[in-house]
């Protein structure tokens, strides 16, 4: 039987995802993981689960944390409460009394907010200055395309999936295996390319606040 190419990349992508490894008795699964570092001081971090129930338990970024983002809550959030809109800064249970800014804002998930480029609702103090230390790694898009035999769409009919890039890997294993999208790997994110596929005006959807 020979593999076509996109077989092959559907293998490599279930090896390398966080939520899978290969063993010789087959495949065991465990939950995809991220690490949320609370303390630049001793490296302390809370372990965020993408299918647990929420942010878990309520706590603060402290000040000798030598954090950016020290005084800050994080914690809380409800899976339930996760679903936005398509307005930027829509997706939180709390912390959201300004709604013209995401700055000083909480992080209900562990997550920070998405950059948008132009300091976009002063986006910019969660910006690529800090892809080194953001929950997740730097932000990433992928592409997520399927084929006309499956669904009824047109050949260039393409929707993109955006954020931290360890929660796009295992999102992108369920889109490939449950929902026909053509594997892809993720790219980083640049809002402020000219030629960006991506533009704020396009959102359909945001989660995570």
């Amino acid at each position: 039987m020979r593999l076509s190419w996109a077989g092959l990349i559907i293998i490599q992508l279930l090896a390398s995802a966080p939520g899978l490894v290969a063993t010789r008795e087959g495949t065991v699964f465990i939950k995809p993981q991220v690490r949320l570092t609370t303390t630049f001081a001793n490296f302390d971090a809370r372990i965020m689960d993408h299918w647990g129930n929420g942010g878990g338990k309520w706590a603060t970024l402290s000040y000798g944390s030598a954090h950016p983002f020290w005084n800050r809550t994080f914690g809380g959030g409800k899976r339930y409460e996760v679903r936005g809109t398509r307005a930027f800064g829509s997706g939180y249970p709390y912390g959201a009394g300004n709604q013209s800014t995401i700055a000083r804002r909480p992080f209900p998930f562990g997550v920070w907010p998405l950059y948008w480029d132009q300091n976009f609702m002063e986006a910019d103090e969660y910006g690529p200055q800090y892809d080194t230390i953001r929950p997740g790694g730097f932000i990433a898009s992928v592409p997520l395309r399927t084929t006309t035999e499956h669904f009824n769409v047109t050949d260039n009919e393409v929707y993109y999936a955006v954020g931290d890039r360890e929660s796009l890997l295992p999102l992108l294993v369920s889109y490939v295996t449950w929902c026909h999208v053509t594997p892809a790997w993720p790219s980083r994110f640049n809002a402020s390319a000219t030629d960006a596929p991506i533009k704020l005006e396009n959102v359909i959807q945001y989660f995570r606040a």
